[in-house]
């Protein structure tokens, strides 16, 4: 069986705004590739962490390298683990980022230890119940800036998740925006 090869960490492929750094638990290392191919579908580059050399005990630091080289992140959040300190940098990087949890139903709360990151580091939240979902809610949030439509972005709103009083006002905001726009 021949040897797997990796990246470099220091020539990641793809132009930096077209990179999407792919964040999660490695033990759920199909979702992860799952992700990666809705991202490479959408049009922009899958960085996959997992695809590159790390020197064992050197993981977090060669993760946020990578990390601060994209535009883009996205992090399967549904269990918790090491991605959260790389989720936790994205601001410092000015990388764009959400999160993604698997759930039984489109109103399901994400995990309880997630649900502070919404108000601490603003990132967009959205469960998703099956693949097709997901891959719906990669390609819209990735390709929203390039066909912005209010509607779009109040569709983002409702489908992402908010502590319920801020999701209304939120709304509201968006919806009042949305008609003076239209008038």
């Amino acid at each position: 069986m021949p040897r797997k090869r990796f990246f470099r960490v220091d020539s990641p492929q793809g132009r930096i705004e077209k990179r999407v750094f792919v964040g999660g638990d490695y033990r759920f290392l199909p979702v992860l590739r799952e992700i990666a191919d809705a991202v490479s579908s959408s049009g922009f580059t899958a960085i996959r962490p997992w695809d590159y050399f790390m020197p064992r005990g050197q993981t977090r630091d060669y993760s946020l390298k990578l990390l601060h080289n994209c535009r883009y992140a996205i992090f399967e959040i549904t269990t918790e683990g090491g991605h959260l300190q790389e989720l936790e940098h994205t601001k410092d990087f000015d990388c764009l980022a959400f999160g993604v949890y698997q759930a039984r139903d489109n109103s399901e709360e994400p995990p309880g230890y997630v649900t502070s990151m919404v108000t601490t580091y603003g990132i967009p939240l959205y469960g998703y119940t099956s693949f097709k979902q997901l891959g719906r809610l990669i390609n819209d949030n990735l390709n929203s800036s390039r066909s912005w439509r209010p509607s779009k972005t109040l569709d983002l709103l409702r489908r992402q998740w908010l502590p319920p009083k801020q999701k209304r006002l939120l709304l509201k905001s968006a919806r009042r925006i949305e008609k003076m726009r239209t008038t």
